[in-house]
């Protein structure tokens, strides 16, 4: 079902409808929490996900989808890893961060590349960043080869029609004449497309349709079921109750017989063997008390260990320079104070996930270039991140959250 999904949400997507790929990509993702279809597989669906927000412009959603899937990377020599971070690399642009940031990861990417087309789609994606930002003699350099790879047609389109934009703004009439009748001759019919993506979704809803009329027939028949069960219980419990008032009956009746002395005697022996259960019981109930304050104590031990080790631990981690390093620093933190994350968000729900982790950050006392490193920022962009986080908490600090 997992594989069902996954490729239900990619025809969903590659025709832009992209609320039921949603859908299908976290039903995949469910699925594949159960029963994992390959090592790279859960990185692969959270990728795919964050990738519908990043086509609804919802950034936030698509940088949380794609920093999970990085996080579950088992390693980084993989096409899984390259294509997250050049996703990302153009992400942190759309949000408006430091291009040169985001043409280094890319450019670190090329470098990288396994194959010609991984190498053409690098290009694209740096090719359209200089064309955002003008840069438009950049731009030519990594688009005219993506232009002329005729392996990706949709690929090909989308570059002809950034180079029909930058001749036609450079006044080179002659390119980007060319341009244009490329993009004449190559154009997909609209209303083809349209037709397809309305058939898609149409199938989808009469799936959903249908899928939720068959678990209301199977909550109807485990209702029936139940109260047929409750039926069936009611009648045996009915029978045994009648059984034990029965034998019970008959053993009054046949103890009254037996003398007084025998019945004080089976009384007094029952009453020994009852105060002998009582004293084992009360034993064992403080052996385990006194395992459990062990316990207990073990554990306060071992979480002030972790916070006396803390400020080490995180100065080792900062300097190790792994690509995980933020969320390793996070989580010495959450195992050092656990449930700290928790009354942070409660108190302060409009806190954005970077400026939670400056939180975290300004209380393991890191400066600003430090956390910029960190976050993958410009040191202004993070003092801008401080200033909204003073406002939002009040300059409050951590430190009143570390303890429930």
């Amino acid at each position: 079902m997992g594989l069902t999904y996954s490729r239900l949400a990619e025809l969903f997507s590659d025709q832009f409808v992209l609320e039921p790929a949603i859908i299908c990509f976290k039903r995949a993702i469910a699925f594949n929490r159960m029963e994992p279809t390959s090592y790279l597989g859960a990185s692969k669906l959270l990728r795919h996900l964050g990738k519908q927000f990043d086509k609804l412009n919802q950034l936030d959603s698509a940088a949380y989808y794609y920093g999970e899937a990085l996080r579950l990377l088992p390693d980084t020599n993989n096409l899984v890893y390259r294509d997250l971070v050049s996703q990302m690399a153009l992400l942190h642009f759309n949000m408006g961060e430091d291009a040169e940031s985001s043409i280094g990861d890319l450019k670190r990417m090329v470098i990288q590349a396994e194959s010609e087309q991984e190498r053409l789609n690098r290009f694209f994606t740096l090719g359209g960043i200089y064309f955002e930002n003008r840069q438009y003699d950049s731009a030519i350099v990594y688009l005219t080869p993506v232009f002329e790879n005729k392996e990706d047609a949709t690929t090909q389109r989308l570059a002809a029609i950034c180079l029909y934009n930058i001749y036609q703004s450079m006044g080179d009439l002659l390119k980007s004449t060319q341009y244009a009748m490329y993009q004449a001759e190559n154009a997909t019919p609209k209303g083809e497309s349209s037709m397809q993506a309305s058939q898609l979704n149409d199938l989808f809803q009469q799936y959903l349709q249908w899928e939720q009329e068959k678990a209301e027939a199977e909550r109807r028949q485990t209702e029936q079921l139940a109260a047929r069960r409750r039926l069936v219980q009611g009648v045996v419990t009915a029978v045994v109750v009648l059984l034990v008032l029965g034998v019970g009956l008959w053993w009054w009746m046949a103890k009254r017989k037996k003398e007084h002395e025998a019945e004080t005697q089976t009384l007094n022996e029952e009453k020994q063997q009852l105060q002998t259960q009582v004293d084992d019981a009360l034993q064992q109930l403080q052996t385990v008390d006194e395992a459990l304050q062990q316990l207990q104590t073990q554990a306060d031990d071992a979480l002030q260990l972790a916070r006396a080790m803390l400020p080490q631990r995180v100065a080792d981690l900062f300097r190790a320079k792994v690509p995980n390093r933020l969320e390793r620093i996070m989580d010495e933190f959450e195992a050092a104070y656990p449930g700290a994350m928790e009354r942070v968000a409660v108190a302060y729900p409009n806190l954005t996930k970077t400026e939670t982790q400056l939180f975290v950050l300004s209380f393991l006392q890191f400066r600003a270039k430090e956390e910029a490193d960190l976050l993958g920022l410009s040191q202004n962009t993070v003092l801008q991140y401080r200033s909204n986080l003073r406002k939002k908490t009040e300059n409050a600090s951590i430190s009143s959250f570390l303890e429930a």
